[in-house]
């Protein structure tokens, strides 16, 4: 995952890379690099998934499989499960196919709160400490306090049964994992 190595990780490669508690510097967008996309959540299993999307249609009588046999959850049960559980922690989170939130199982899914490019205007929870040792700028987590910010990861931790105290971690996108590189034009721009 550097930008100055041409080679494409392996799967090996990206399964192995541990979650990390905060975003290093260089892995935010810039107008020279495109670093791979990073997502900011928490872990979640197929059987979570179909638990939470259940909740979210508990009088749904159409018989659908919640989960496709060889492509994992179906969009309705994604679709669903976020749902449910933005409503219930009062922050939005979105489903996210991520390479190294269960390795031992092929990659994994998070329950993502943003991304490492949305990091500094969408997202609730991210606080300065989390998306870059340096931030100089002012972005939705510093519009509410951090007991606010923090009682959102909290719900969500609880609701997925993660040990008290949990915090969420930054997962390697499962679709966008590349460097992109700044290539100056031929008139020098």
């Amino acid at each position: 995952m550097r930008p100055d190595n041409a080679e494409v990780p392996t799967e090996d490669e990206l399964k192995a890379v541990q979650p990390f508690p905060n975003l290093p510097e260089c892995l935010l967008p810039t107008l020279r690099s495109s670093p791979p996309h990073l997502e900011y959540g928490f872990p979640i299993s197929d059987a979570q998934l179909v638990a939470f999307a259940r909740r979210y249609r508990p009088n749904d009588t159409v018989a659908r499989e919640p989960l496709d046999p060889t492509n994992g959850p179906t969009r309705r049960t994604l679709r669903g499960a976020s749902k449910y559980l933005s409503a219930e922690i009062g922050c939005r989170v979105d489903f996210r196919d991520v390479w190294n939130a269960a390795p031992e199982d092929g990659g994994g899914y998070v329950m993502s709160f943003c991304d490492n490019y949305h990091a500094r205007t969408r997202s609730q929870v991210v606080m300065r400490e989390h998306a870059g040792a340096s931030m100089s700028f002012v972005s939705v987590c510093d519009s509410g306090s951090r007991a606010d910010a923090y009682e959102c990861a909290e719900k969500l931790a609880e609701l997925l049964e993660l040990p008290p105290g949990a915090l969420p971690k930054w997962y390697i996108n499962g679709v966008e994992y590349e460097w992109g590189i700044y290539a100056p034009r031929s008139d020098g721009h």
